[in-house]
């Protein structure tokens, strides 16, 4: 699937959690799917949910996709959040990181 296409699908349908797009993206599915290759970034945390982004890897680029992540009341639905995704281009910014060397001396 192209970084369009899904832009175009999540602009055109309400969805209300990014478990239901995780759900439609998966790479499990018969037709090529996107991969989703990051969580829960840029956490927006309000009193009864959180609002995240993730990353998925399409065929021609990456598309990352915002809305409610988290629900902290059992009372709610994700629909009674009110916060559909949306989703746009995005592009991968390649970093470095450490981590202790395994047996070495201290």
């Amino acid at each position: 699937m192209k970084v369009q296409s899904v832009i175009s699908l999540v602009g055109k349908m309400d969805f209300y959690s990014l478990y239901e797009i995780n759900e439609m993206l998966s790479p499990y599915k018969k037709e090529p799917r996107c991969k989703r290759v990051a969580e829960g970034l840029n956490i927006d945390e309000h009193r009864w949910y959180s609002i995240a982004t993730d990353v998925y890897e399409c065929e021609d680029g990456y598309v990352g996709i915002t809305g409610p992540y988290q629900s902290f009341s059992e009372m709610q639905s994700w629909k009674d959040i009110n916060r559909p995704c949306t989703a746009e281009e995005y592009e991968a910014i390649p970093s470095i990181t450490y981590k202790p060397k395994k047996g070495g001396e201290r």
